[in-house]
């Protein structure tokens, strides 16, 4: 109960737990033995929005209570957006918080804060080393969090020193690693590469039922893609009150700077500084300008909390479906908030590394399902997320807002299997149909070079059974990954070669 107060001291005497996983995962965790010479290890696993600061921000506030001097915490993030937002957020609770920069000063970084952030590039640095050995050899190293963990698999690839945080362990304190994206089928790998094979896991269900999945497809072309931005930034503006936000993210930063000034909003990516990039946030933050939207690149997508996001398109494919989920996260943080996610694309398949790792192809390949696979979104979200057990069929189930596929189909007027049946084999007539006006209005000079309408539909129909087949695969596959015990460090056929 002195934890529970704790959290009404904190955040008010209205505040609760959003689940009870992060009750559990907050007990779980002030309880963990620290003797200075074995590193207790706990992954827990919330959704976005689902609360994983409280666990480091409420020990340090409690300790702060109690009065100057004692223990430590030590959080490594992976991106500088994400220190820095940290920060500020512990200080506005009153928290003694202060990030750890390779060129801090001598006094700071002899000053001993309950709370110390710092980013994953500067945590594997030799100053950064010697100081979590000093304050651990003086007793007052209590534990350390690793936030985001799941880009330790994720993000090696282009991030090499991401893989050096496995050494976290070595300080003989608690290490807790925390995330809203670490699909069941990825924990193998992950657990190998953190050296935490026998870490407890505390996982809640990572489904937001409050966001609206939509895939907007357009015509191949630059201009059409652009359109197809344009018009779903309309559609969302309309239902946005002056306090909230939209984010637009692109898959590179030239693609950014030419959605900024196509929208008319700034862009948010790795080549500003690191001034520019915290005004161009706070002035969207702000909506200083009249600025409503953000162009952004993958740097924005992870950990940050923004309040009053109900937009966020993707332009063209996301890489992968661990970013699509953390960058969709962003928004509907306010309690009563629905978010529209809408991905624009013109067919054409994102590009990636086709020599990248296993984490890299299956990440993939659930984008692909999610864009092309038939049947709810949130079907493949749960499946990929939360495992076999997460299953559902339709929105309607989960009391979530509709996805596109689960309006398209009517579920709300579904009443049992056979009436989707029906439905569905309706949409299929009026899918030949359209096909057939469509032939029906070609010039009379093409009739001899024509495919008829019905080779036409069989065609879609052989199409939609080998997604289906796909799909299957895929999800069998998954499950073998999810049985195999030594699956991080064996060779493992990629997705691509298995469909």
């Amino acid at each position: 109960m002195q934890i529970d107060a704790g959290l009404k001291r904190m955040l008010g005497e209205d505040a609760g737990w959003k689940t009870p996983q992060q009750r559990d995962g907050m007990y779980r965790i002030m309880g963990l033995e620290n003797n200075g010479t074995r590193s207790e290890q706990l992954i827990v696993v919330l959704p976005t929005g689902g609360g994983k600061s409280i666990f480091f921000m409420l020990p340090a506030f409690m300790e702060d209570e109690r009065g100057k001097g004692g223990p430590v915490s030590v959080v490594v993030v992976p991106f500088v957006s994400l220190v820095q937002d940290l920060v500020s957020r512990a200080g506005e609770l009153g928290i003694d918080c202060m990030e750890w920069k390779s060129d801090i000063d001598r006094e700071e970084r002899q000053r001993d804060a309950r709370l110390v952030v710092v980013s994953a590039d500067v945590a594997v640095s030799e100053g950064f080393t010697a100081y979590v050995e000093s304050i651990r050899v003086r007793g007052l190293l209590e534990r350390i969090f690793f936030d985001e963990c799941h880009t330790v698999i994720t993000d090696v690839g282009y991030r090499e020193r991401l893989g050096q945080l496995t050494g976290l362990h070595r300080f003989g304190c608690p290490l807790v690693m925390l995330t809203a994206t670490l699909p069941i089928s990825m924990e193998a790998w992950f657990r190998e590469r953190m050296l935490a094979q026998d870490a407890a896991i505390i996982r809640a269900p990572t489904m937001r039922v409050n966001i609206r999945y939509r895939v907007e497809r357009v015509k191949p072309g630059r201009k059409a893609m652009e359109d197809g931005v344009m018009a779903t930034i309309k559609a969302i503006e309309a239902r946005m009150s002056p306090a909230q936000r939209g984010v637009i993210y692109c898959r590179s930063i030239k693609q950014c700077e030419e959605m900024a000034g196509l929208v008319g909003c700034k862009a948010h990516h790795s080549k500003l500084t690191r001034d520019t990039r915290a005004s161009v946030l706070q002035d969207w933050i702000d909506g200083r300008g009249g600025q409503r939207w953000i162009a952004a690149t993958t740097g924005l997508g992870t950990g940050v909390d923004i309040r009053g996001i109900i937009g966020v398109i993707h332009v063209g494919p996301p890489f992968g479906l661990v970013d699509f989920v953390q960058q969709t996260g962003r928004g509907g943080r306010q309690r009563g908030e629905v978010v529209d996610s809408v991905i624009v694309t013109d067919g054409k398949a994102g590009w990636g590394d086709e020599f990248g790792s296993d984490i890299d192809h299956i990440n993939r390949e659930g984008v692909g399902l999610f864009i092309e696979g038939k049947g709810c979104r949130r079907l493949v979200l749960g499946r990929f997320f939360d495992g076999a057990e997460a299953e559902v069929s339709s929105c309607r189930e989960m009391q979530a807002e509709y996805c596109d596929r689960c309006l398209k189909k009517g579920v709300n007027r579904v009443g049992d299997g056979e009436e989707e049946e029906e439905e569905e084999e309706e949409e299929e007539e009026e899918e030949e149909e359209e096909e057939e006006e469509e032939e029906e209005e070609e010039d009379d000079d093409d009739k001899a070079e024509r495919v008829p309408a019905v080779t036409t539909v069989n065609r879609l129909k052989e199409n939609i059974q080998e997604e289906s087949r796909r799909m299957i695969k895929l999800y069998g596959w998954l499950d073998q990954v999810r049985g195999t015990t030594s699956a991080a460090g064996s060779a493992v056929c990629r997705t691509a070669g298995a469909m």
